[in-house]
């Protein structure tokens, strides 16, 4: 019996820990909202991408063979 009260205790104990982690330990108002949302940038849009026919090479890219026979396994 005293060991099932302990593995409680402890349950307890550590449930509440990890509640007290898992909260802020003040509110955070609407201002602080508001503040981060204006400092964080904006997704980027359309625009902000090349074209993909400007982004890659039309001739294509090939490997050396002197670099591929310098590889090694792993």
């Amino acid at each position: 019996m005293n060991k099932t009260m302990t593995c409680l205790a402890l349950a307890a104990a550590t449930a509440t820990l990890l509640a007290g982690c898992a909260s802020p330990s003040y509110p955070i108002t609407p201002e602080g909202h508001a503040k981060a949302s204006s400092e964080t940038p904006a997704a980027p849009g359309e625009r902000d991408f090349p074209s993909i026919d400007s982004a890659k090479w039309q001739q294509g890219s090939f490997a050396s063979v002197e670099a591929l026979r310098a590889m090694r396994t792993g």
